[in-house]
């Protein structure tokens, strides 16, 4: 559920949990544990109110257009953007095209979680055993 859904749910118990029906019936009717009922109606009771809070932990540095831009980014490669000599991203790359043409410096292990974010993936290339030599000898 959706932090909306859940404070629509939470505010919709109000008038449940100021009357007197049991903490068993309003966990079942609202779908939750009878501890969860136990702390709304604990709430309720000393006049706190069981809306929203903002979510913790620091903002995001990228805005929804710029995550749009990322997309972009991605699309056109490494070649055309920062003149590699491979098609292949790697999230260093990606990391320093995102900071010269957005403006927003992310490191390699970051910027690989905003990619696992916003569905960009590495495409790793699998080679045949029989393909790999190093120094003459197959690598195992």
């Amino acid at each position: 559920m959706t932090r909306t859904e859940l404070e629509a749910r939470r505010l919709a118990a109000v008038p449940d949990l100021q009357s007197s029906i049991s903490l068993q019936v309003i966990a079942k009717r609202y779908e939750v544990s009878r501890m969860t009922a136990s702390r709304w109606r604990h709430t309720v009771q000393n006049g706190r109110s069981l809306a929203a809070t903002k979510s913790p932990g620091r903002p995001r540095r990228l805005t929804a257009d710029q995550e749009s831009v990322l997309k972009r980014l991605w699309l056109l490669g490494p070649m055309v953007l920062l003149d590699a000599d491979t098609e292949r991203w790697t999230h260093t790359r990606f990391a320093d095209a995102v900071g010269r043409h957005v403006g927003v410096r992310y490191s390699g292990d970051h910027m690989g979680r905003i990619m696992l974010r916003l569905g960009l993936t590495v495409r790793r290339q699998w080679i045949r055993k029989s393909e790999r030599w190093a120094g003459g000898l197959p690598v195992t």
